[in-house]
């Protein structure tokens, strides 16, 4: 009898196939990571992946609970602690064989500790969250995670506001604490005493409005339109969709702003995470027909089911069309009203404004057929377990499938405009030049140069002419460029609303990189040593690399 009662209360709580769909996301996932770096290359977001599609299945055990279970003669405290007490260990297995060799840093513990505090997150919303959102906070928190890369020197705050990327070493950095580990066993533990205790979310009690004698009240289509938006939820999913695909974009503001095509040819379509989220609210709205109860009444309508399904489609897809599309929109113009006001030209503003539309109109209609797929599923199904599963679904696949090249926008810049904008560094023997869109950077790139060759022991053998590209050479083992291919040095990321009087530290590493590629026969210590990346002293290859600079100098 007790081991019938213990299948029928896991049966009751699905605690199998929770348990079953973590461990073949999680095997997925891992199998995604394996493939994508089988060049020898590392994620360190990996163990934040196989965390948030271990941890988001198996919280829907803890939405099954019912007023009959509250009253159970048996220890309700107990049963929930089994819960968890399988949750946890679940969690524990899956994230030891997805890196069984791989303890600290970004391995066994590191995945470990974000499916605790997904799990911490995801319980701890139960009280202010009804039981079918239970995924929401997890997935907000992991997306968050995901849209940042991690510095090689974090600082002590970091730790905390990321610690789900964070490594799992005692140490961030050098006398630097690691407090992610205790943050997170933190928020796990919040949760637990949330759902021991039971502080869960329960809807506000509605007194019945009296309807007024002698008044007939007639429905208005307005008033539907308005119910069925609300019950969709299409503008906080709207909001959602904004928010998650303008964010990465506002924080590589350093790398486009001045430039509406970097922006809109380079980094709208290197971005991914706005078509998952696109998915995730087609789903959301297509589910309104079942959470507002007309489900039944649409399969009783004379009216064709396809028509409904295609409203809904249309109305999702303008929807995330609209959310994506508008803050690009809005950044683009920043970036065009930033590179007019430099006197480059009407026909060079409007041509780069332009031009860069094609590679972002192919990410909006990637959103919108996203936004009709998630509709389409939302209509077929309402389980709650629907929404996240499709947005995990989709991040994988997004993942998994490579993004559309990128303009080359600096070899487009050289073709059409060349390098025609010019100015010279005072006090040396040298020329700076970029072509018209990056006019407005120019002062900044001769302000720079003229601080590298300032400092440097020997600023009569460094390059006359230097090309100002939008992110420069960077990487050693380039293939000889040839002289016809002058040394350069970025803009970004030294880019903002409007240009710096400076550029960033990067122009040193650039500097020595191209130069290395412009003029053979020199060697790259010594050049970043010239150039002032390192501190300058006397090495055995130092002359030839003088004798061949003045060479290639003439």
């Amino acid at each position: 009898m007790r081991h019938t009662g213990v299948m029928l209360w896991a049966r009751h709580h699905r605690v199998g196939p929770s348990v079953a769909v973590a461990v073949i996301a999680s095997a997925v996932v891992r199998g995604l990571v394996l493939l994508i770096t089988s060049d020898g290359s590392g994620i360190e977001v990996a163990p934040l992946w196989i965390a948030t599609v271990c941890a988001v299945p198996l919280l829907f055990m803890f939405t099954t609970e019912t007023d009959t279970d509250r009253t159970a003669p048996r220890s309700l405290a107990a049963r929930r602690g089994a819960l968890l007490g399988i949750a946890v260990l679940t969690s524990g297995v899956i994230s030891l064989a997805a890196f069984p060799t791989t303890i600290g840093e970004w391995g066994l513990i590191a995945t470990w500790r974000d499916a605790v505090a997904l799990l911490g997150l995801g319980l701890l919303s139960l009280a202010v969250l009804p039981p079918a959102a239970i995924w929401v906070a997890p997935l907000v928190a992991a997306l968050a995670s995901m849209m940042f890369s991690w510095p090689l020197h974090p600082g002590l705050s970091l730790g905390l506001w990321g610690a789900l990327r964070a490594p799992a070493d005692l140490l961030l950095d050098p006398g630097v604490p690691n407090l992610s580990i205790p943050l997170c066993l933190l928020i796990g533990a919040a949760g637990v005493v949330v759902l021991v205790n039971g502080l869960t979310w329960s809807p506000r009690p509605t007194a019945p409005v009296g309807r007024p004698h002698n008044r007939s009240v007639t429905p208005h289509r307005s008033s539907a339109r308005a119910g069925i938006r609300r019950a969709s939820l299409a503008v906080p999913m709207a909001c959602l969709v904004a928010v998650v695909s303008a964010w990465p974009w506002v924080t590589s503001l350093s790398w486009w702003g001045g430039s509406p095509r970097l922006l809109l040819a380079g980094e709208i379509p290197a971005s991914f995470l706005a078509i998952p989220c696109a998915v995730l609210a087609g789903v959301v709205t297509g589910q309104y027909r079942w959470r507002s109860g007309v489900a039944v009444w649409q399969k009783l309508s004379g009216r064709p089911a396809w028509t409904l399904l295609g409203r809904a489609c249309g109305a999702a897809a303008l929807t995330a069309v609209i959310a994506v599309g508008t803050p690009a929109l809005v950044m683009a113009l920043m970036a065009t009203w930033d590179l007019a006001s430099h006197d480059v030209g009407a026909s060079v503003v409007a041509t780069e404004f332009l031009a860069g539309w094609p590679p972002t109109l192919v990410v909006l209609a990637e959103v919108a057929a996203a936004a009709v797929l998630g509709v389409c599923a939302g209509w077929w199904n309402g389980r709650i377990w629907l929404a996240p599963a499709c947005l995990i679904l989709a991040l994988a696949a997004m993942i998994a499938t490579p993004r559309p090249p990128a303009q080359d926008v600096d070899q487009l810049w050289a073709d059409r405009y060349g390098y025609t904008t010019c100015a010279t560094v005072a006090g040396h023997d040298v020329t700076v030049c970029a072509p018209a869109p990056d006019k407005g950077y120019l002062p900044a790139a001769v302000t720079t140069v003229s601080q590298i060759y300032d400092q440097s022991a020997h600023p009569e053998a460094l390059p006359r002419l230097i090309h100002l590209t939008t992110t420069g050479t960077m990487g050693g083992g380039m293939h000889p460029m040839g002289l016809e291919h002058p040394p350069d040095l970025g803009a970004a990321p030294g880019r903002g609303l409007t240009p710096p009087t400076a550029l960033g530290s990067a122009a040193g590493d650039s500097l020595s990189y191209s130069t290395q590629a412009w003029c053979a026969g020199t060697d790259l210590a010594d050049l970043q040593k010239l150039f002032g990346v390192e501190q300058y002293v006397q090495t055995p290859t130092m002359g030839k690399t003088l004798a061949a600079l003045q060479k290639c100098r003439g």
